[in-house]
Order: C-alpha cells, then sequence, then structure tokens
C-alpha cells in the first residue's frame, strides 16, 4: 500500500470548510431576510387588526343608537296608541273631537 499523502486531505477539508462557511452565511442572510419579512408581515397584521378593531368600535356605536332609537320610536308609537284608544273608545274622559 502506499503511504497516504497528507496535504491533498487538508486541502480538500479546507474547501469543504470554505464551502460550508459560505452555505452557512447564505443561509443566514436568508433567514435574517425571512425574519424582516415576518416581522413586516407581524407589524401590517396588528396594524389591520387595530384598523378593524376601530371598525368595529363604530359599528357597535352605532348599532346601539340606532337601537336606542328604535325603542323611542316604540314607545311614542304606543304612547300614541293608548292616546288614541282613549280618545276613541272613551270620549268623555279624554280630549274631545270635534267633527
Amino acid at each position: 500500500m502506499p503511504p497516504k499523502a497528507k496535504g491533498k486531505k487538508d486541502v480538500a477539508a479546507k474547501l469543504s470548510d470554505r464551502e460550508n462557511l459560505g452555505r452557512a452565511e447564505t443561509e443566514i442572510l436568508s433567514l435574517q431576510r425571512l425574519l424582516e419579512l415576518r416581522s413586516h408581515e407581524a407589524v401590517e397584521a396588528r396594524r389591520s387588526e387595530r384598523l378593524w378593531r376601530e371598525r368595529m368600535e363604530g359599528f357597535k356605536g352605532a348599532y346601539a343608537k340606532q337601537e336606542e332609537d328604535t325603542s323611542d320610536i316604540k314607545a311614542d308609537m304606543f304612547r300614541q296608541y293608548k292616546t288614541m284608544q282613549e280618545v276613541l273608545f272613551h270620549p268623555g274622559s279624554g280630549a274631545s273631537c270635534r267633527a
């Protein structure tokens, strides 16, 4: 068997280390870009969520106002109905109607 040459393995090992280093640097840059992208997406998602929540709060307020208005209208219509019943069915007790 011929003696092993140590010089060739060292050069091959150094190239392999350089290749590994280059791959690692490339992977690091790729991961950093991915992290920046995900961070940007997260910021945009939080902003979008905040806008939707604000919009939802506005709709809740408008809905509550409409419910209050509806309740007021119902109460007013009920009062008018009761007054009309009194006038029509009990003419002597309430306001009089002149024809």
